[in-house]
């Protein structure tokens, strides 16, 4: 029978013991992985910040490795813990229930766009809830042409309250390598969660979210396969403590129940290029209606059908490859 942790240092060590688990942390902590190895050695202590960073991105060890560090650092409080008093910790059954009696009665097409929003809507309410500033975005995998490989990431939902409003929220991009959520889907295929994205210089690429101070993304998976990542950012430092990130990972979860099977790609269909910023990408995106109807009446003049669905992968795959040139060409 496994022994149960005397130290904090004790439980760590047992965790970083998985290499993948002991880069997400040193990741998430902003901090070389031989600084974890000297914790758990007793070597070195860790400041305070430190540790309360180590509670975020444990949540699931977070009772116990919180009473372990306050048997060795008596004086040490749980602010993080206080700071999420108004946090519902769990989605609650009634909404649930609502979710589940929707996507009963609703067709294919209306469950994505009808569910998704309301459990965007129901997100924002509950991990910020004085409506401080927060955007939840739902990044998926750009569906392959037949035979290829997932390039790229596109944005299909995206609510939030000031600043994020208007315009904004209805523009479409596609994201790549370099982005937080490219990272998430492609390499790690775990939560990544960053509290202060202007002093940041870790190993995860930082996607460029205007008026954002904070952000924490999630994977959308199944039976080991993934269809892209719930994209969270505030406009407050430091707002994703352990109570918000696995707030977020429910709500991640009950994302990824509405999306199809045939979303979900094995990590090897996967390989991510670069995508250029945003701001490069819009007025490409803004021909993207004309595009489609070139799409299709080019295949009508040639004696053939494709439906709205068919025409728009074939306008994204064109966008992608102009974009990944664009981007190929900014880096030579």
């Amino acid at each position: 029978m496994q022994e149960f942790p005397r130290t904090w240092r004790e439980l760590l060590r047992t965790i970083i013991k998985d290499p993948n688990e002991k880069k997400r942390l040193a990741q998430a902590l902003d901090i070389n992985p031989f600084t974890l190895i000297r914790w758990v050695n007793d070597e070195t202590d860790p400041r305070a910040q430190n540790l309360h960073q180590l509670l975020a991105a444990l949540p699931q060890h977070r009772s116990v490795l919180l009473e372990l560090i306050q048997q060795e650092f008596e004086h040490f409080t749980d602010e993080a813990g206080r700071k999420d008093e108004d946090v519902l910790p769990e989605i609650p059954a009634s909404f649930l229930a609502r979710v589940f009696r929707e996507y009963s009665t609703l067709n294919e097409a209306q469950q994505f766009w009808s569910l998704g929003n309301l459990i965007l809507q129901q997100a924002i309410e509950q991990l910020d809830p004085e409506h401080l500033g927060m955007v939840c975005v739902l990044v998926q995998c750009l569906p392959p042409l037949e035979g290829n490989k997932i390039s790229a990431l596109h944005t299909t939902l995206r609510l939030g309250t000031p600043p994020w409003v208007g315009h904004a929220l209805h523009q479409n991009i596609l994201l790549g390598s370099e982005s937080t959520a490219g990272y998430v889907v492609s390499e790690t295929r775990q939560a990544v969660t960053i509290q202060n994205l202007e002093e940041y210089q870790g190993l995860v690429p930082v996607s460029s979210v205007s008026e954002a101070k904070s952000l924490s993304a999630h994977p959308l998976r199944r039976a080991g396969r993934i269809a892209g990542c719930l994209s969270v950012a505030s406009s407050q430092l430091r707002l994703f403590t352990s109570s918000r990130v696995a707030l977020i990972q429910q709500f991640a979860a009950l994302l990824a129940l509405i999306l199809r099977e045939e979303e979900f790609y094995q990590p090897e269909q996967i390989e991510l290029v670069m995508m250029p910023s945003p701001q490069v990408q819009q007025p490409y995106m803004l021909s993207f209606q004309q595009r489609l109807l070139q799409v299709m009446r080019e295949k009508a003049r040639q004696g053939q059908t494709l439906s709205y669905a068919q025409a728009e992968r074939v306008v994204w795959h064109q966008l992608q490859e102009e974009l990944r040139q664009l981007a190929l060409a900014s880096e030579a």
